[in-house]
C-alpha cells in the first residue's frame, strides 16, 4: 500500500463484537495505520475496541 502519511481514515464500527469485526476490519485498519494514516474508530463499545487494539 502506498504512503498514507497525509491521510486520515474514519472507521465506523457500530456493532463491534470481538472476533466478528476483527476478522475483516482490524487487519485493514492495521494496514492503513502502518502506511501512515491517522485512523479514528467510531464505536459504541469502547471496551471491545480497546481489547482488539
Amino acid at each position: 500500500m502506498e504512503s498514507l502519511s497525509d491521510s486520515s481514515a474514519i472507521m465506523i464500527c457500530p456493532n463491534l463484537r470481538g472476533d466478528r469485526v476483527s476478522r475483516v476490519s482490524i487487519p485493514f485498519i492495521d494496514q492503513m495505520a502502518e502506511s501512515g494514516a491517522h485512523v479514528v474508530m467510531v464505536v459504541r463499545n469502547t471496551k471491545a475496541a480497546h481489547e482488539l487494539i
